[in-house]
């Protein structure tokens, strides 16, 4: 029997833990142990997956910045197919996740991967125009509209 082939739709971030508490100084800054690693819910599927012995691939996207490189390189280390991986150079709040759940609803609605990532892409460029994180997102019509007119 061949290895279970598993693509994930999801995720890619730093994770941030703090091992000791957060104390306020006398200044107001506040101080605190604290140790990085790679995780995302769809890149700790996906990393789990190659793990536990599946050809895994990952759809996703990160900043290309030093979290972004860290992620990829320990996805790859761990035998993860990151070539579906979108590498954002103005990655701002909500455009990674605004991406990736547009690129999963439009796999989910038959379209082809091409297709899927162009759709994902005027997704985020709307979300990048605008602040905040889900404030950012942009409803399908919107994402409809932008792709129909900057195709």
């Amino acid at each position: 029997m061949g290895k279970s082939k598993v693509m994930i739709v999801g995720s890619i971030n730093q994770d941030i833990i703090f091992s000791n508490p957060i104390k306020p100084t006398e200044v107001g800054m506040m101080f605190a142990d604290y140790t990085l690693a790679n995780g995302g819910k769809g890149a700790n599927q996906a990393s789990t997956a190659s793990k536990l012995g599946a050809e895994s691939a990952i759809v996703g996207r990160v900043g290309n910045d030093l979290y972004g490189n860290s992620q990829l390189n320990g996805l790859k280390a761990l035998g993860v197919n990151t070539d579906y991986v979108v590498v954002d150079e103005n990655n701002k709040t909500g455009a990674g996740d605004t991406f990736t759940a547009a690129l999963g609803i439009a796999l989910c609605e038959g379209k082809e991967i091409t297709e899927a990532i162009r759709f994902a892409n005027a997704a985020g460029a709307i979300c990048v125009s605008r602040r905040g994180g889900q404030p950012s997102v942009p409803t399908k019509d919107e994402v409809l509209q932008f792709f129909a007119k900057n195709r």
